[in-house]
């Protein structure tokens, strides 16, 4: 039996998350919704948002939103958006104590990324 995939995606909160169910854990999964026999797979991209690195530093999305208007967590503002991006190995390297510089591009946005 086949492992069931859902992806959900939730733009106006900038939000996803795939989750894969085994039917072999539960007694009907075609009407069954993911739960507690549902894990986490990784996103492929090397990008996370404010929800996935809340999860990683086991704090709230409030948090990471002051880390970041505080330029004490590496992250990626877009130009002309309010979406914040993070990056895995910039935090990686935060996480092992790295300085952070802040780097304002001609176009607009903002950088916060390891020395």
């Amino acid at each position: 039996m086949q492992n069931l995939v859902f992806a959900r995606v939730n733009p106006d909160r900038g939000s996803r998350s795939i989750v894969v169910l085994d039917p072999e854990s539960c007694d009907n999964p075609a009407h069954s919704s993911p739960s507690k026999e549902a894990h986490m797979v990784p996103s492929p991209s090397p990008f996370l948002l404010t929800a996935e690195v809340a999860a990683r530093l086991r704090c709230s999305v409030r948090t990471v939103h002051e880390l970041t208007r505080l330029e004490r967590i590496p992250h990626r503002r877009l130009p002309g958006s309010r979406r914040c991006l993070f990056r895995t190995d910039e935090l990686e390297a935060w996480e092992d104590g790295a300085t952070l510089q802040t780097i304002v591009p001609d176009g607009g946005g903002k950088v916060v990324q390891p020395k």
